[in-house]
């Protein structure tokens, strides 16, 4: 049983993940995940080799370097990918801290995430706990001193701001680590840890072969071989809400139960109902620059070629990189109307009411 960091916020809501992810299909390859490691990579060196940030070329890898930048080696005691020995949590345990610096009065612990999906929250989030905890004991000198400062630099997702950090004394950290992470760890280490449902479960390397999953679906398509769903407009607000709750984690178990059905077709086990096909692909130039100059025999360039201006965010990006600032008179926000979101999404909530007309018709009949 493994207990990874970065999944810690998963086996410390549900103590059965991890016995789980022993028996789960491996997980297919995601473009997501590599450009991940490429821009860790890209960061990692940058830093290393004292690459000034104006010159990383990706917009969000640059605004980390410029961040630890500002934490220079004359004043600071700097580790760049350190790897952290945590089995002080559990046996045979490691992580990796992107970025770590200290001096005799506070510790920076930063993360840099490079996904644009989904915001990580920087509130009492393990995985930096654990890493700050971790970095506390193993690298800082000045023990029972300081402030830990815990960073998330996540720059290319729109919904929070890019830069967010958590500040806390030793003495705060060490009562999580004693109140939340060791009772967490030894619920995972109980033979029948239970398994529990819930938002933690989206990116579960287990969710298409989850017990809890299984029967939450059941229990909201009872029959299903043959769903019959009410019509939605006559669900009551409750009813519905809790239809909502369940679409985020009925999408991706059905895509984890897809993938678990092509791993055992492609290991040649017969999926009833279904077969293995080859996906569909589009055309695509084997030499641009050769099929360029054959098709300039024949078409315009305004047939051939075609350019479009970046995006307002992709513009404004680029500018800060430069240290200017996109000017407002050149874009508009355009309202496409409204969406239901839930209470915790950081936009503002619209009210809708009666109209005024009828809002007035009221006031003169009171």
């Amino acid at each position: 049983m493994k207990l990874r960091p970065s999944s810690a916020y998963r086996w410390l809501a549900c103590p059965g993940s991890p016995r789980m992810e022993m028996v789960a299909p491996v997980p297919l390859p995601s473009p997501y995940a590599q450009e991940g490691t490429d821009a860790h990579a890209m960061a990692e060196k940058a830093l290393k080799e004292g690459t000034c940030p104006s010159e990383v070329p990706d917009p969000a890898v640059r605004l980390y370097v410029d961040h630890c930048a500002g934490y220079p080696e004359s004043h600071w005691s700097r580790f760049i990918e350190r790897k952290l020995q945590l089995g002080w949590m559990y046996p045979n345990v490691r992580g990796t801290a992107d970025f770590v610096a200290f001096n005799k009065g506070e510790m920076h612990v930063v993360d840099y995430k490079h996904g644009q999906g989904v915001p990580v929250s920087i509130e009492n989030n393990p995985q930096l706990r654990i890493y700050g905890f971790g970095a506390y004991i193993e690298l800082y000198p000045h023990k029972g001193k300081g402030k830990i400062h815990l960073t998330i630099i996540q720059p290319r997702c729109e919904e929070v701001e890019p830069i967010r950090t958590e500040t806390l004394m030793f003495d705060e950290l060490r009562a999580w680590r004693n109140e939340v992470l060791v009772p967490g760890v030894e619920a995972c280490k109980q033979p029948y840890a239970p398994l529990v449902t819930g938002s933690h479960c989206r990116f579960c390397p287990a969710l298409g072969i989850c017990p809890a999953q299984a029967n939450g679906a059941i229990e909201t398509v009872p029959d299903l071989q043959m769903p019959a769903f009410p019509p939605a407009e006559a669900l009551t607000a409750e009813q519905m809400a809790k239809v909502l709750a369940f679409i985020d984690l009925f999408g991706p178990w059905s895509k984890q139960v897809a993938a678990c059905a092509q791993d055992a077709a492609e290991k040649g086990k017969k999926v009833p109902g279904y077969k293995l096909v080859r996906r569909r692909s589009n055309r695509k130039w084997i030499d641009q620059d050769d099929a360029g100059k054959e098709l300039a025999c024949f078409l315009d360039d305004d047939e051939l070629y075609e350019q479009r201006i970046v995006s307002p965010a992709k513009a404004e990006k680029a500018l800060k990189a430069k240290g200017e600032e996109l000017d407002p008179a050149l874009y508009e926000k355009p309202d496409t109307g409204l969406t239901l979101a839930k209470e915790s999404d950081k936009r503002e909530e619209v009210r809708v009411g009666l109209p005024e007309e009828m809002i007035q018709l009221l006031d003169i009949m009171q």
